[in-house]
């Protein structure tokens, strides 16, 4: 456990400048949420004072609807603008390169991977990526591979960004779509 508390660690902002914005929560979520979080830490308190020892914090939740209320579109797409870019992703998924999103990237290259399980397919995946020039970024969304599959690529010299939901989770900003869960899994 030694190791483990070297970790950064990314913490949620429950109670953010926009917990009364009604766009941005709804009912069912502001009602529960915030008791499930508060059982949730004093139950792992104990534990958790050891992971909290620094005194801040980042908030990585790209892949969640509360990048576009804390930072403006035009930050966010600093982080791939003029890039060439690597999308990792299924073309039977929920991922959709929304152009209002990725308008501003250099070049597109595209790995597909399955919708369902693209674990199973791991080390084909991670072949094919590292047959890219490592001046190329890469922005996956795979489910829980891609966090797996960024590491890697990391580790390799590449850089990588586990975007998940990101373009969905715009649609959901928008006020377009109600939650990337909601979404079927498969096309």
């Amino acid at each position: 456990t030694a190791a483990f508390l070297n970790f950064n660690t990314a913490v949620l902002l429950f109670y953010n400048k926009h917990k009364n914005n009604k766009k941005y929560i709804n009912k069912k979520i502001e009602k529960e949420f915030p008791k499930f979080m508060e059982r949730y830490w004093l139950s792992k308190w104990k534990f958790l004072k050891l992971v909290f020892n620094k005194k801040y914090y980042g908030n990585a939740l790209i892949s969640r609807v509360d990048i576009f209320y804390e930072c403006p579109l035009n930050e966010v797409q600093k982080i791939w603008g003029g890039r060439d870019i690597v999308f990792v992703y299924s073309k039977a998924g929920r991922f959709e390169k929304d152009e209002r999103l990725f308008g501003n990237i250099k070049s597109v290259e595209e790995i597909f991977i399955p919708a369902i399980n693209a674990f199973s397919e791991y080390e084909v995946i991670l072949s094919k990526c590292l047959k890219k020039s490592k001046d190329k970024l890469f922005l996956i969304a795979a489910g829980p591979t891609a966090t797996v599959l960024a590491y890697d690529l990391a580790k390799h010299g590449y850089q990588a960004i586990d975007i998940g939901h990101l373009p969905n989770c715009y649609s959901e900003f928008l006020g377009e779509i109600d939650s990337p869960e909601f979404l079927p899994k498969e096309k």
